[in-house]
């Protein structure tokens, strides 16, 4: 194809004078670049051959920095940025576009890449970072509204009143159930509505809101397309209007409150629950604002204090006249620091002029959109007279209990003392704080242990137990014998009263067997030759009254005197021993053998008559005699040096 001389010309012209002037003056950045290749003429790298004004402003970087170097320098990379988008337009001579973020720079550009000579290429560039950043913060705003939507469980809706559509987002279908569609039918909505509150939404809406031209707010319910559950919605709308003034379209948020309405219902049955105890409560109670004044008080109130409820509502406790002591900002100073007080003692003074006495607990409370004070009191007057009347009455019983001579006892059914009096110390010996709490049964003797769990066991079945004994061991060992009347009482509690019999006891024995030991004395003094196997000497003389006999005796005649049972055993004390026959017995050997040769006294005296022969110990002349009753052996008298 020719080209004349002045289109050449012209060319030339726009080349040489008006291109160096679009590129320098251009918003856009702008650089020039060839391409690098290798030995294999693949392409590598390019080179930056000139950069105009606006590139600086958009990148930051200097021509004089930048021209004339390679990619991988200017831009401080490893490999030259975008090569093969930039080398695939030098080569097939094809532009391109495209949008990036370019991390050397932290910044977003709007790439158009241009063939340039033989082996170059250009690129007009503008700066996006900006508009990106916008374009995520309205997508994150976007984000968060839905999110917000979906925690406070509110959707949005557009409704078009003149062709009966609407569309809404996500969230608002979650919340009605249905499928995400461009656009619904208000028929659809119509559907949703429970049938007990269709007619009425209906006409709110056609009547109220579109005829009237109103806002709308309503919370009404419906039933979700997707699983049938009933929940309730609170619906807000503004009306959009034409120039006529005509009603065009409804925008608004639908809300889920149907948490908020089970809260509301179970604050509303909580209020009925409470208005129903507060009235029928036996003690009096009373609310009051922080000023005292009494906002609501029951039935109890008002037959304590004496004041009708249209007299005490409205009125403080002092301008009513009942408080007496102690001062009521001493007893409600506690609401400031714990928004409580327990169990206070309070004085008050009724219409009728009687002091009563109470026990007064308070807390904090909202209650009628404001703080109020809820305060419950119970009378304590007729207790504390039955009270004091009761100290009286149990002081004169501890008094009793402390002074009787007998052993009083409170115990259980599962062998514990729980209370005694102080006879029981003169008793076993033991001071109070060991007894009570102890096991009595560790008290018993082992003989008794059977005998005593079951008449614990009588007890236990509600019967009564007369003159019951058993030994209880005292504190230096001995057992001491006590006599029971007991009771038993609810819940396994024994109440007992006892005596000590063991002197009665022991006497008894001893004249049980003094009176045996005189009869078998009578019997065998009586009746000497009558067969007796088990006669001793005791059992027909006192060995303490034949002692001072025998040392009588034994004084008056200078000799020494001592009586034996028949094994040479001595009954009675040595009387006028010398001190040979002392040392002698003081020994084991020279008892064994003053025992044998005592014992061999009887054994010689065949004629009951007295014998004379020398002791096997140290070879002293003894005599002495048997002593006899009938035919039976009990004892040796023996006299010596």
């Amino acid at each position: 194809m020719m080209v004349s001389k002045d289109a050449q010309s012209d060319q030339s012209r726009i080349e040489n004078e008006y291109f160096p002037i679009l590129f320098e003056h251009m918003t856009e950045g702008v650089a020039l670049h060839e391409l690098i290749f290798d030995e294999n003429g693949k392409p590598v790298n390019y080179r930056i051959l000139d950069i105009n004004p606006s590139y600086e402003t958009h990148t930051g970087a200097r021509r004089s920095d930048v021209k004339g170097r390679l990619a991988t320098e200017a831009y401080k990379t490893d490999d030259p940025p975008y090569l093969d988008v930039f080398a695939s337009v030098a080569l097939t001579k094809k532009s391109a576009r495209m949008e990036t973020y370019f991390e050397p720079m932290k910044r977003h550009f709007n790439i158009s890449i241009t063939p340039f000579g033989p082996n170059g290429f250009a690129t007009i560039f503008t700066d996006i970072t900006d508009q990106k950043n916008k374009e995520e913060a309205l997508k994150n705003s976007e984000a968060d509204l839905l999110r917000s939507q979906r925690v406070g469980r509110m959707g949005l809706y557009h409704l078009d009143i003149k062709h009966g559509l609407w569309d809404c987002t996500p969230t608002l279908d979650e919340i009605f159930g249905t499928t995400q569609n461009p656009k619904h039918d208000v028929n659809e909505w119509t559907e949703l509505l429970h049938p007990d509150d269709r007619a009425k939404m209906l006409d709110y809406l056609s009547n109220h809101v579109v005829a009237k031209k109103q806002s709308f707010n309503m919370e009404y319910r419906i039933i979700r397309r997707n699983d049938g559950k009933t929940i309730w919605v609170h619906g807000l709308g503004e009306l959009e209007f034409d120039e006529n003034g005509d009603v065009l379209t409804m925008f608004g948020t639908i809300q889920d409150i149907t948490e908020r309405k089970f809260i509301e219902e179970q604050r509303s049955q909580t209020e009925r629950s409470f208005t129903m105890v507060f009235d029928i409560n036996p003690n009096p109670l009373s609310i009051a604002d922080l000023s005292g004044k009494l906002l609501k008080v029951n039935n109890a109130f008002t037959q304590l204090t004496g004041y009708t409820e249209s007299e005490a509502l409205g009125k403080t406790s002092a301008e009513l006249g009942v408080w007496v002591s102690p001062p009521r900002e001493e007893v409600f100073s506690p609401l400031k620091t714990t928004s409580q007080f327990k169990s206070t003692e309070v004085v008050i003074r009724t219409k009728s002029g009687e002091y009563r006495e109470l026990i007064m607990s308070g807390v904090l409370a909202e209650m009628y959109n404001q703080q109020v004070v809820i305060v419950a009191t119970t009378d304590m007057t007729e207790q504390r007279r039955k009270d004091k009347a009761l100290e009286q009455k149990t002081a004169e019983l501890d008094r009793y209990f402390n002074l009787s001579l007998d052993l009083l006892c409170i115990a259980n059914t599962d062998g514990m003392f729980i209370r005694l009096n102080p006879a029981w110390e003169n008793v076993l010996g033991y001071p109070l704080a060991e007894l009570e709490g102890a096991r009595f049964l560790d008290f018993v003797h082992p003989d008794d242990m059977e005998s005593t769990l079951n008449t614990i066991s009588d007890l236990s079945h509600g019967a009564k137990v007369v003159d019951f004994v058993n030994r209880y061991k005292h504190r230096n060992g001995s057992w001491r014998y006590i006599e029971w009347r007991t009771a038993p009482y609810e819940g396994g509690i024994i109440y007992a009263a006892a005596r000590d019999i063991t002197n009665r006891i022991e006497s008894a024995e001893k004249i049980k067997r003094l009176n045996e030991k005189l009869e078998n004395r009578i019997s065998l003094l009586t009746h000497p030759d009558q067969t007796v196997t088990d006669i001793t000497f005791a059992d027909i003389f006192d060995p303490e009254e034949i002692q001072k006999i025998q040392d009588a005796f034994s004084s008056v005649t200078g000799v020494a005197s001592i009586i034996t049972d028949p094994d040479g055993k001595p009954i009675t004390r040595p009387s006028n021993f010398s001190r040979l026959c002392d040392i002698i017995r003081g020994t084991e050997a020279g008892r064994k053998n003053c025992e044998r040769s005592d014992a061999a006294l009887g054994k010689a005296d065949k004629t009951d008559g007295a014998v004379i022969y020398p002791c096997l110990s140290g070879g002293l002349l003894d005599g002495g005699t048997s002593i006899k009753v009938g035919n039976r052996h009990i004892a040796n008298w023996h006299i010596g040096q």
